[in-house]
Order: C-alpha cells, then sequence, then structure tokens
C-alpha cells in the first residue's frame, strides 16, 4: 500500500482542558504518514502555548496563530496550508480513535473511494455510545448514490441506507470522513463562515458530494464527539433565527444547481422542521432569553406563517421524521403558536425529567 500523507486539520479555541488528549490521540496513531495542522483562532488561554509545545517536540505538527474568526476560518487556513493527499478534521476538544487514519487509509485503498465515511460515537463523562451511520458497509460509485447521500445530509429522513431508528449524527459532519485534498481544491470548496459556526460542516460535505463519484462506508469508531454540560448546544442563541435563514439560503443555492430538485425539496423540508424544533429550544423559550412568553409566542406565530417554515410544515413527510421532530410539525400544522408553546413546555418537563 502506498503510503500518503493525510493532513489533520485541526482549529483550536479556548481548548487547553481536552487540547493535550486530541493531540495526543493523532500522535499515537498506528499509521504514521500524517501533518497535523493546528489553527490556533486566537485562544486567550494556554493553548496556543500547548500547540507550540507539541510543534516544538513533532515536526508533522504545525500551528498556524490567528486572530480570532471562527471555526469556517479556521479550518480554511488549516486546508490552505495543507500539504497531504487526503484531508481530515478535528476538533481541539474532540478526538480521533487511535485506528482511524489505518482505517481511513485502508478503505480508500481497497475501493479508490473519493469519500470514505466511519462511525462518531457521542461521548459524555459516564458512556460512549457508537452512533452507527447506516445499516450496511457500502462501496459505491456513481452520481446517483453520491445525489442520495446529499439528501440525506440535508434531511436525515432520506437516507437511502437508514439506521434504525435514524441517525443524524455523523451525515453531515467532517470528523468522521477522508476527504480527497485535490478535489477540495480544484473545486474551491471551503467552509463558510456566514452560517454563525452552525451547519458549516453539513454544507461543506453536501458541496463535495456534489462533486465526486464514489463513496465508501464500513461501520468503525472512527471519531469521538465529546458532549459537556457547558457545550454551545445548550446556550441561548438570539441569532439562532438569522442563522437558520442563512443557511436555508445556502442549502437552496445547492439545490437550484441540481436536477432532480424535488427529492432535494423534500429532503429540505426535514432541515426546516429540524431548525424550526431548534429554534424552540434555543431562542424563542429559552431561560436565558430576555422576551417574555407573550411576545416570544407572537413572534413564533408570525415566523410559522412565512417561509420556508409555512411550506415545509405542510409539505413534510412526517413518516420520515425522528419523533421529536414529527411532533413538532403536528403541532406547528396548528397555526397556532400557543398549542406550540404548550407542545414546548410539556416536552422540556419530560426531557427535564428524564434527566
Amino acid at each position: 500500500m502506498q503510503d500518503h500523507v493525510v493532513s489533520i486539520i485541526c482549529p483550536v479555541y479556548n481548548a487547553e482542558a481536552y487540547l493535550d488528549e486530541c493531540i495526543q490521540h493523532v500522535i499515537d496513531q498506528t499509521y504514521p504518514h500524517w501533518e497535523l495542522i493546528l489553527v490556533d483562532d486566537g485562544s486567550k488561554d494556554r493553548s496556543p502555548e500547548i500547540c507550540d509545545s507539541y510543534a516544538a517536540s513533532d515536526s508533522r505538527i504545525k500551528v498556524i496563530h490567528q486572530k480570532n474568526a471562527g471555526v469556517s476560518r479556521a479550518r480554511n487556513a488549516g486546508l490552505d496550508a495543507a500539504s497531504g493527499t487526503f484531508a481530515l478534521f478535528c476538533d481541539s476538544d474532540d478526538w480521533m480513535d487511535v485506528e482511524a487514519l489505518s482505517f481511513f487509509i485502508r478503505e480508500q485503498a481497497g475501493n479508490d473511494a473519493d469519500l470514505v465515511f466511519g462511525d462518531i460515537c457521542s461521548a459524555t463523562k459516564n458512556s460512549i455510545k457508537q452512533a452507527k451511520l447506516f445499516n450496511q458497509d457500502f462501496d459505491i460509485s456513481g452520481k446517483d448514490i453520491c445525489r442520495k447521500i446529499m439528501c440525506a445530509c440535508i434531511g436525515y429522513g432520506y437516507n437511502p441506507y437508514p439506521a434504525k431508528p435514524y441517525v443524524i449524527s455523523g451525515l453531515g459532519s467532517v470528523g468522521n470522513k477522508l476527504f480527497k485534498l485535490d478535489i477540495i481544491n480544484k473545486e474551491q470548496i471551503r467552509f463558510t463562515d456566514e452560517t454563525n459556526g452552525i451547519y458549516e460542516d453539513n454544507l461543506f460535505t453536501i458541496q463535495y458530494l456534489s462533486k465526486i463519484d464514489r463513496v465508501c462506508y464500513k461501520s468503525a469508531p472512527v471519531y469521538y464527539y465529546r458532549q459537556t454540560e457547558g457545550s454551545s448546544i445548550h446556550k441561548y442563541r438570539p441569532e439562532s433565527l438569522d442563522t437558520s435563514s442563512r443557511i436555508f439560503k445556502k442549502v437552496q443555492e445547492i439545490i437550484d444547481k441540481q436536477e432532480d430538485r424535488s427529492t432535494f425539496e423534500k429532503a429540505f423540508y426535514i432541515l426546516v422542521i429540524r431548525r424550526l424544533s431548534e429554534e424552540l429550544r434555543v431562542y424563542y423559550f429559552h431561560k436565558d432569553s430576555s422576551k417574555d412568553v407573550k411576545t416570544s409566542r407572537k413572534e413564533l406565530g408570525k415566523m410559522i406563517h412565512s417561509e420556508p417554515y409555512r411550506q415545509a410544515i405542510r409539505k413534510v413527510d412526517l413518516s420520515r421524521l425522528l419523533p421529536v421532530h414529527k411532533a413538532t410539525a403536528l403541532v406547528a400544522k396548528s397555526g397556532s403558536a400557543f398549542l406550540v408553546w404548550i407542545f414546548y413546555v410539556i416536552r422540556a418537563q419530560i426531557r427535564k425529567q428524564l434527566h
């Protein structure tokens, strides 16, 4: 097997608590031909010093220091500096399985795949759970399969080989995939910084899939995503509605370039419902919101009657939705922000009891 360098791009921002573990898992890889590009995105803690210390002791580790510009620009800076055959991404608070590179190189060499998938594991303080991305291993060439997986990345219910129940984590994520760097550069694929650090990985993966012909998947735990109570996924996001609008615009731009737009539109409806469900949690009824419930309900009422929410609520295929998203869509079909609010309150109480 020919040796290829894998460029591992790792954006770093205030990650001193986890950075050593992340870097050490790269150093311990059983496949030795890699370069690690640490992009310090204006960290205010000890992260810059930690990065420099590792670079001083291992010539395969490079460090880029830049002013804080967000995860997308950090990854793009890493791509611009990458010199390998393949690109792989790892966030500084997560880690790679030590066999990840060996797995990726072995599967890519055996199939000459343009994109190789593995599985993501969700790691909490007390447990690690592997999320099987597809219900079967596959190695398939052709635009058709790439377009189907594109649809899955937009709307998980259109996964051509769905795990049961539908798995969201890992479809559009970049940490569990091996990309060809020459395709990324030739097609000028980069991460957008227009979506406030949300969904930018999905957009990157979707664009990449639109340019390739062969994909390969084998179930293996390659990437560990760390979930903590202080994670940004739990925070109040006053910019959430604007973020969703930007995401919808970017996805529609990609859909507009596809031949069979109808299937992509159906997948898009799932994305819209998923974002609506998220907005209830991180914007409309979050405990840190300064708006009173009456004002939030009034604003929500206007939104569910506007596009693209209105059309998605009417046309989404409920059978392809996860239970929480199905419930959101069903209640939203009433057109009543009050009923949506009642639904959210009940959902929040149930989740609190379960946790």
